[in-house]
């Protein structure tokens, strides 16, 4: 009777949304993550948007997807942006379209400022469209600032899964 309960009670938890893990397709090696690239405009301190060159790369290991590291290019300020506490935890898709990163922290060179926390965006995949997108949105996607006090940041633009790499699929199993 004893196991049962164990048995019981590990279903009920898998079945509450957000507890369950996500579930990709296909898993990747260390040196072939699916990668996905674009032009995202960034937001802290300064009064205006800044637009950088993104490199996001997500590793696919035994069906889990862990968003593996985030590279910004061009101008004077993104090369200074940087994520930290990658790779992520398992990706939240309870929600799906909407994909959740848990604990992620972006640091910012100038103005200095720092972020932490959850990342959201809008998956676009599964099927075609070909090729598969991320989509960040003002306000669904800002980083709670640190301190709490300090402004977010702010995050918008699209990227998309290069050609390079096979079609990821993200599910909630």
């Amino acid at each position: 009777m004893k196991k049962f309960s164990v048995i019981c009670a590990a279903a009920i938890l898998l079945a509450i949304p957000g507890v369950a893990q996500a579930s990709a397709t296909p898993d990747t090696t260390p040196t072939t993550p699916h990668s996905f690239t674009g032009t995202l405009d960034v937001q802290k301190s300064l009064g205006i948007w800044t637009t950088c060159n993104v490199d996001a790369k997500v590793q696919v290991t035994s069906g889990v997807p862990r968003l593996q590291s985030v590279t910004l290019s061009s101008g004077l300020i993104c090369p200074g942006i940087t994520f930290t506490g990658l790779p992520s935890a398992p990706l939240d898709v309870s929600a799906l379209p909407v994909v959740k990163v848990p604990a992620v922290t972006v640091n910012i060179a100038f103005p200095s400022g720092t972020c932490s926390g959850s990342l959201s965006f809008i998956w676009g995949g599964n099927g075609p469209p070909t090729p598969r997108t991320i989509t960040f949105q003002d306000v669904l996607s800002n980083i709670p600032g640190v301190p709490a006090s300090s402004p977010p940041c702010r995050i918008r633009g699209v990227l998309s899964q290069t050609a390079a790499t096979p079609p990821l699929s993200v599910f909630n199993p």
